[in-house]
């Protein structure tokens, strides 16, 4: 069984074109390694409701199952990431992001320094699963994740 799974990258400079997108295609390359067909990616600006209307179009128009964010989740004041995600979804699934922040902090003392989450929603959200990641800490990650 395929699941699908949608990348959404958060970046200003992408958005624009300023800026060639390398952590969407690298996520993209690891969730179909791991059996996840993408059907969808996206570049949007660190904005929370540009963020908010890509997950929403993911979720409730093309009913993806698992929606994997790069981009937005450092310390910078246009970080926002979290906050637009934690506004359409509902519950926070607390074990992903422990896992990455492990599996980080072998690398590199930043890790810590993520903001990374995870979370679903059921009734609203079509039971999608948003995972949020600081690229640069995911790709050198190796997690598996299944749905139901």
């Amino acid at each position: 069984m395929s699941y699908t799974a949608a990348v959404i990258t958060v970046s200003d400079l992408g958005s624009q074109g300023k800026r060639i997108d390398t952590s969407g295609p690298a996520v993209c390359a690891m969730l179909e390694g791991a059996g996840f067909s993408v059907v969808h990616t996206a570049i949007v600006p660190d904005e929370q409701e540009k963020i908010r209307e890509a997950l929403i179009d993911c979720a409730d128009e093309r009913h993806i199952g698992l929606i994997v964010t790069t981009g937005g989740t450092g310390l910078s004041p246009r970080d926002v990431t979290p906050e637009a995600t934690l506004s359409v979804l509902d519950r926070e699934i607390r074990a992903i992001p422990v896992a990455m922040w492990v599996e980080g902090l072998k690398i590199t003392p930043r890790a810590m320094l993520s903001r990374a989450g995870a979370r679903n929603a059921y009734d609203c959200r079509r039971r999608a699963l948003s995972v949020l990641r600081l690229f640069k800490f995911f790709r050198t990650c190796r997690c598996a994740l299944c749905a139901n």
